[in-house]
């Protein structure tokens, strides 16, 4: 109860019918129904959507190159760089798909500059073999069409 006295900004959104609604990234939320229900969570990559993405993930290598010599974080380490690897293969991925865009340039090189970054991350950790990289589902947005339902 403390907490939700604390929060700032808080909105309620109700809906009446069937409804799609986005949510940026780290946003907390809690959710009541008295009908059936879905609750999914997918990522969206637009344009718009660029900076702040990388934002985090200069966040997430700074972090990383702060813990680095800790004894016992190696194996952490790994799979937080393989996290970070998997962001930026979905821009690259992205950028390809939406090459004709104007920002285009622009995204290309901030995105090959931060995987510059996470090469050197890698340096410092190696990976154990035989270890999976996760998948997760891609819905990628160019300026011409977005997701059914999507603002």
């Amino acid at each position: 109860m403390q907490c939700i006295q604390e929060l700032e900004g808080l909105q309620l959104y109700c809906a009446e019918s069937e409804q799609v609604f986005v949510l940026q990234p780290n946003v907390l939320h809690a959710c009541m129904c008295i009908a059936t229900s879905a609750h999914i969570g997918t990522w969206v990559w637009m344009y718009e959507n660029l900076n702040k993405s990388m934002e985090l993930v200069r966040w997430g290598i700074n972090w990383v190159k702060s813990r680095s010599g800790e004894v016992g974080s190696a194996e952490v380490m790994v799979e937080e760089i393989k996290t970070l690897e998997l962001e930026i293969d979905a821009w690259k991925e992205f950028v390809e798909i939406n090459k004709g865009d104007e920002h285009y340039e622009e995204a290309a090189q901030l995105i090959g500059l931060m995987a510059k970054e996470i090469l050197e991350l890698k340096a410092l950790y190696k990976p154990e073999k035989g270890t999976k990289q996760k998948w997760r589902k891609r819905i990628f947005c160019s300026i011409a069409s977005k997701p059914r339902g999507f603002p």
